[in-house]
C-alpha cells in the first residue's frame, strides 16, 4: 500500500512540525488538522473536525478573525500575529497565523490552509530589541542635549570673548563664527555660516590663505568695513591639522581699533604731560625773573621820581628822568608780561563786558596807521558778563588781533570777531587744561592768512616764539598765562593755506552789572606813622620816601621780626606797607601777628606774586598793591584804603576776596 503508507509518513512530518497545520473547507469547517492542537490547546484533533471556525475561536475572537477568513475565500492570501496562553505551560505566547486559499488549477478556491506557527520567541528577541532601541535612542537623545547644551555654553563662552574667532573647513567655507567676528562682517549674520573665506575676508586676508604652504600659522592686519565704519583688525590663523594645508583652520582675530586709540590718547596725554612739564618750567624761570625784575624795578621808579620832583620843571635834567622813567614803565610792562605768562600775575578782577573789550581792541587795531585791515564784529547779544581783570583781558583780545593781521597778506585783511555764548555739557579738553562743564563767553578771532604747519603748531605757546621775522615778546605765551589766571581756555584750529581760528572760552555770570573806574588820587595826602617792611633796602628806602611825601613819618623794618616790637609800641600807626617774601619770619606769618595785636590796622600787601596774597584779601583794611608799583599806584591805593574813600574801599575789597 505504497499510497496508504505516504499518507502516514506525510501524517507523521506534519504532527512533528512545531506549527499548527489545519485544512477547513468553504464552508470553513475544519477537515483536517495535525497534533500540535494537542499540544497546543490541550484538546484531541477529532474535536476540530467537522466544527465552524467560529465554534472554536469564540464569537469575540471571530469578530477579529473573520475578515482575514473572508479575503482567503475569495482567494487572497494574507498573514497575522496574534496571542495566545499556552494549557501546556500557561505562558502567554505569539503565533503568526497564514491563511492560504487552496487553488485548482482554474483559480477556483477549493478549501482553505491555516498554518499557525510559534513566534513567541521571535517576538521576545523583537522586544527585546525594541527596548534595547528605545534605550539606545534615549541614550543618543540624551547625549545630543548634553552636547547641545555643551555647544551652548561654549557659544555664549565665545561670545563673550573680546575677540573674533571663526572656522574655515577644507573647502574654506566658513562653518562656526562668533558674535564679534560675525558683528565685523559687512554682511547678513544669517548667511556667513556655509560662505567662502573670500566672499567674507578682506583681498589682504584672502591673499594670505591662498600663498599659504603646509598648514603654516600665519598673521595679518586688515581693516574690516561695516556700514561705513571701518575696524583695524590683528588676524591669527591656526591650522586644524598642523603640516596638512588643505585641513581647515581657525581664525583668530583681534580688534586693534580701541588698542590704537587708547596708544593714541596715551601719546597726546604724554605729550600734554610734556608740554604742561615745559611751560611749568618756563613759569618758574618766569616768576624768578620777574620777582628780581620787580624789586629792581620797584626801587628804580620810585628814586627816579623822588629825584625828578628835586628837579627844574622843563629842564634838560627833567627830560632825561622822564625818558628813563618811560623806559621803567615799558620794562614794569615786560614784568607784567611774564607774570602773566607764569599764571601769577596781578588779578584783581570785576565784572567785564567782553563785547566792549572787543570792540576798543578792534578800533584801536583798525585805527593804527600801519595796520591795513578790516575788522567785523558781530555778537548773540545780549551776552553775559565775565569776571576778569581788563587790562589783561585786553591784552588778550590786543595779541589775538595783532596776530591775525601779521598774518594775513599785504592786501587787506578781513578779520573777524565772533563773541557768542556756549553751553558745555561735558568737559573742556583745552588748554592750559579740561574746562569743567558750564556756560562760557566764547570770543572767536579768524583770519584768512598762511595757516600755520604742525611744528608751528607744538611749539606756539612756547615763550618768545614766532613764525615773523619782526616778533618779539611773550605772544600767545602771556595769553596762555592770563587764560590760566582766569580758569579760561584758548583752542587754535590752523591749516596751512586756511588761516586760523583763535577761541579763548571764559566763564559766564548770571548777572550784569556796570563797570566802575575808579579816579585817580595825586592829590591825596595822608598823616600819622607809617610802617614799611620789606628786606630789599633799596626798595624800602624808595618806598620809605614816597610815604614821607604823602605826608607820613615812616618807620623802617627789613624783617618781620623786627617790625612786630614797633607795631607793639605804636599804636598809633595809621598804614602798613608789608612785603610777603621774606627770609625768616614771612610775610604770611608777619600779617597773621598784626592782625593778632591791631585787627583794624590797613595794610598793603606789597608783592609782585599777588596770587600769594588773595587768602590775605579776605581780611578787613587789606589792599594789593603788586610790584612794580610807581608812587601814583602807592597814593591811590593808600587813600582807598585809609578811608578818604570808605564807599569804594569795601568795594575793593569785596572784589578781591573773589580770586580762589
Amino acid at each position: 500500500m505504497p499510497d496508504l503508507h505516504r499518507l502516514r509518513l506525510l501524517e507523521r512530518i506534519n504532527n512533528r512540525v512545531d506549527s499548527f497545520i489545519a485544512y477547513l473547507d468553504t464552508d470553513l469547517r475544519y477537515v483536517y488538522n495535525n497534533a500540535q492542537y494537542l499540544r497546543w490547546f490541550g484538546q484531541p484533533t477529532e474535536n476540530l473536525r467537522g466544527k465552524h471556525v467560529r465554534e472554536v475561536v469564540g464569537e469575540a475572537r471571530w469578530n477579529v478573525v473573520k475578515e482575514r477568513y473572508q479575503r482567503a475565500l475569495a482567494g487572497e492570501a494574507s498573514s497575522s500575529i496574534t496571542g495566545f496562553t499556552s494549557p501546556e505551560t500557561g505562558k502567554d505566547g505569539w503565533g503568526k497565523i497564514d491563511f492560504l486559499p487552496d487553488l485548482d488549477e482554474h483559480g477556483t478556491v477549493l478549501g482553505l490552509f491555516v498554518l499557525v506557527s510559534n513566534v513567541t520567541e521571535l517576538k521576545q528577541s523583537e522586544r527585546e530589541l525594541e527596548q534595547a532601541r528605545q534605550q539606545l535612542e534615549n541614550k543618543v537623545l540624551e547625549r545630543t542635549r548634553a552636547l547641545q547644551d555643551r555647544e551652548a555654553h561654549l557659544r555664549a563662552i565665545t561670545d563673550a570673548v573680546p575677540a573674533g574667532i571663526a572656522f574655515f573647513g577644507r573647502d574654506r567655507k566658513c562653518g562656526f563664527a562668533n558674535r564679534t567676528f560675525i558683528e565685523w562682517l559687512d554682511v547678513p549674520p544669517e548667511t556667513v555660516v556655509g560662505r567662502a573665506a573670500s566672499e567674507l575676508l578682506p583681498p589682504e586676508v584672502s591673499a594670505s590663505l591662498e600663498i599659504s604652504h603646509g598648514g603654516a600659522p600665519w598673521n595679518v592686519e586688515a581693516a574690516f568695513r561695516r556700514n561705513g565704519r571701518a575696524r583695524q583688525l590683528e588676524l591669527h590663523s591656526v591650522p586644524q591639522e598642523l603640516g596638512d594645508p588643505s585641513s581647515g583652520f581657525y581664525l583668530l582675530a583681534y580688534d586693534l581699533t580701541h588698542r590704537q586709540a587708547e596708544e593714541h590718547h596715551h601719546r597726546r596725554m604724554h605729550l600734554r604731560m610734556v608740554e604742561s612739564q615745559r611751560m611749568e618750567s618756563f613759569g618758574l624761570l618766569a616768576r624768578g625773573l620777574a620777582h628780581d625784575f620787580n624789586n629792581s624795578l620797584q626801587a628804580i621808579g620810585g628814586n627816579l621820581e623822588l629825584v625828578a620832583r628835586t628837579l627844574v620843571p622843563g629842564s634838560p635834567e627833567s627830560q632825561f628822568l622822564a625818558n628813563a622813567e618811560k623806559s621803567a614803565r615799558q620794562a614794569q610792562e615786560f614784568c607784567t608780561e611774564l607774570m602773566a605768562y607764569s599764571g601769577r600775575s596781578s588779578n584783581q578782577q570785576a565784572m567785564l563786558d567782553l563785547e566792549d573789550i572787543c570792540k576798543e581792541m578792534a578800533d584801536f587795531v583798525q585805527s593804527q596807521p600801519d595796520k591795513n585791515c578790516e575788522i567785523t564784529l558781530t555778537s548773540n547779544a545780549p551776552l553775559p558778563r565775565v569776571r576778569g581783570n581788563r587790562t589783561q583781558l585786553k591784552q588778550v583780545v590786543l595779541n589775538l588781533l595783532i596776530n591775525a593781521v601779521q598774518a594775513s597778506s599785504e592786501e587787506p585783511a578781513p578779520i573777524q570777531i565772533a563773541l557768542r555764548t556756549r553751553k558745555v555739557a561735558e568737559p573742556l579738553d583745552l588748554r592750559p587744561n579740561s574746562l569743567p562743564a558750564g556756560t562760557y563767553v566764547v570770543c572767536e578771532v579768524v583770519d584768512h592768512g598762511l595757516g600755520m604747519d604742525v611744528v608751528a603748531k607744538e611749539r606756539l605757546f612756547e615763550p618768545f616764539f614766532t613764525t615773523k621775522s619782526s616778533g618779539r615778546g611773550l605772544g600767545l605765551a602771556a595769553v596762555l598765562g592770563i587764560l590760566r589766571g582766569h580758569e579760561g581756555g584758548i583752542e587754535v584750529d590752523s591749516t596751512p593755506g586756511d588761516g586760523t581760528r583763535v577761541r579763548i572760552y571764559l566763564r559766564a555770570l548770571d548777572m550784569r552789572a556796570e563797570i566802575e573806574a575808579k579816579p585817580a588820587e595825586a592829590s591825596w595826602s595822608g598823616s600819622g606813622l607809617a610802617l614799611v617792611i620789606d628786606d630789599d633796602h633799596a626798595v624800602l628806602e624808595a618806598s620809605a620816601e614816597i610815604l614821607r611825601q604823602c605826608g607820613f613819618d615812616v618807620f623802617c623794618s627789613s624783617s618781620g621780626e623786627q617790625a612786630l616790637p614797633v607795631i607793639e609800641k605804636n599804636h598809633e600807626l595809621q598804614l602798613v606797607l608789608l612785603d610777603l617774601l621774606m627770609p625768616g619770619l614771612s610775610g604770611h606769618e608777619t600779617f597773621s601777628q598784626i592782625r593778632k595785636l591791631r585787627p583794624q590796622l590797613p595794610i598793603i600787601i606789597n608783592s609782585g606774586f599777588p596770587t600769594q596774597a588773595e587768602e590775605l584779601l579776605r581780611h578787613e583794611r587789606t589792599a594789593l598793591l603788586p610790584k612794580p608799583w610807581f608812587p601814583d599806584d602807592l597814593r591811590r591805593t593808600a587813600a582807598d584804603l585809609i578811608g578818604q574813600r570808605d564807599s569804594t574801599a569795601t568795594k575793593f575789597a569785596d572784589d578781591t576776596s573773589t580770586l580762589k
